[in-house]
């Protein structure tokens, strides 16, 4: 929700320093007139992100994606970690091993 946000606000900006209708603002980003007025009070909901994306490429946009690591909190070295499901037959299991290839996929939970 957080990053439709941050999508959101700049693709409103334009569309109003356009001064563009709703109508206008459809037919330039290739939508319905309903969905302009979605778009235009906010209920980000109907849209995902790759749709907003467009949108902003569609007003000649750019954006930027960032990716850094966390911020370190303190409480962050004493949270526990689950450690991962191990695959294969156990010692003392009644049931044989599954084919490693019969197109069967495990659920992980």
């Amino acid at each position: 929700m957080e990053i439709q946000h941050d999508l959101w606000v700049p693709i409103r900006a334009e569309i109003e320093a356009r001064k563009l209708t709703q109508a206008q603002a459809a037919k330039l980003l290739q939508i319905h007139q309903p969905d302009a007025s979605l778009l235009l009070r906010g209920q980000l909901a109907r849209f995902s992100i790759t749709r907003l994306l467009q949108f902003a490429d569609r007003l000649g946009l750019t954006v930027t994606l960032a990716v850094a690591p966390k911020a370190a909190t303190q409480g962050s070295k004493n949270t526990p970690r689950i450690p991962a499901r191990k695959t294969g037959s156990r010692a003392g299991s009644t049931k044989p091993a599954a084919a490693p290839n019969s197109g069967r996929r495990r659920a992980v939970a």
